[in-house]
């Protein structure tokens, strides 16, 4: 701006003010405010990360581990906005409940295999007294194995696990001797394997997954065979039969538990309680594989299992 001014001698004096320079972009108030609103939003994602996404990240992560390791309960913090506290007091009442549930179910079968064993011991008693000293010890290894094979259910039902040591296994070896075993039984089972094979995982239990596909294929046909081949970074086993299979649309429902063809499967041909496939299901899943059901080229039916290689 420019003033001008009027003395006594009727003189005027010009005055004015220099150009104010313009103001730095960093200190300006355009800017200060940026960088206030930028630290409010920074302050309000952090408080909203420690109020509402930590603790819903940590139900979440609780949810997901819940089970493949350990069902014993692991109490979740009841913290956060009151729909996160109700949600995580839910979870923690919902693990008691479950816990509940599987020590009531371990003493009931825990009580079972205590009235089995008494049995069991007044056959292994019977045996020792039988003069035919090969059938006597096929006898005592069929009864230690239904002790084995009790003894690891109770565990596993107890522990999540069968108690036995994962190791690397000969498949080939594996599958052998389970043809011998089926052929002490005069059941023949066709075997062939590609050398070199090796799963890491429980021997007593792959045996089991195995065994229960030969007996649900033996129940209707009397050609069975066994196969073992690499896939990539992985090991199929196959349980193959040509009986009359199973329908497309019913496969996924018999590999849950208690579920019976009853058309492929009549109870003349031995009682089945619909556990032996979902029993292999639950194994191969267990050791990191899956099992499959599909059609055996010229009828039947070819039970797969996919283990990752050792």
């Amino acid at each position: 701006p420019v003033l001008f001014f009027r003395l006594k001698d009727g003189a005027y004096v010009r005055a004015g003010l220099p150009p104010r320079p313009p103001p730095p972009f960093v200190g300006g108030p355009m800017v200060s405010l940026l960088i206030f609103v930028f630290i409010s939003i920074v302050l309000l994602l952090l408080w909203v990360t420690r109020t509402l996404v930590r603790p819903l990240s940590g139900l979440s992560e609780a949810v997901s581990s819940f089970g493949l390791k350990s069902t014993a309960p692991v109490p979740l913090d009841e913290t956060g906005p009151a729909e996160v506290q109700e949600a995580a007091r839910a979870f923690n009442r919902m693990q008691g409940r479950i816990q509940d549930l599987i020590e009531r179910r371990t003493r009931m079968l825990a009580a079972i295999g205590h009235d089995l064993r008494t049995p069991i011991t007044r056959l292994r008693l019977r045996i020792d007294l039988m003069a035919d000293e090969e059938h006597k010890q096929r006898n005592l290894a069929d009864l230690d194995q239904m002790e084995a094979q009790l003894n690891g259910a109770i565990t596993f039902l107890r522990e999540g696990r069968t108690g036995e040591a994962s190791m690397k296994i000969d498949l080939p070896s594996l599958l052998q001797s389970l043809v011998d075993q089926y052929e002490d039984m005069d059941v023949p089972v066709a075997m062939t394997s590609e050398t070199g094979l090796a799963v890491q995982g429980r021997p007593s239990e792959l045996n089991r997954a195995l065994a229960n596909l030969i007996d649900n294929a033996r129940r209707y046909d009397d050609r069975i065979s066994m196969a073992a081949a690499a896939d990539g970074d992985m090991v199929v086993l196959e349980v193959v039969d040509h009986g009359p299979g199973i329908p497309a649309g019913e496969r996924t429902r018999m590999m849950e538990p208690f579920e019976r063809g009853e058309e492929a499967r009549p109870l003349d041909q031995g009682v089945s309680f619909g556990l032996g496939l979902a029993t292999s299901a639950a194994i191969a899943e267990a050791h990191g594989g899956s099992l499959e059901l599909l059609d055996t080229p010229g009828g039947g039916l070819t039970a797969r299992i996919h283990l990752p290689k050792a």
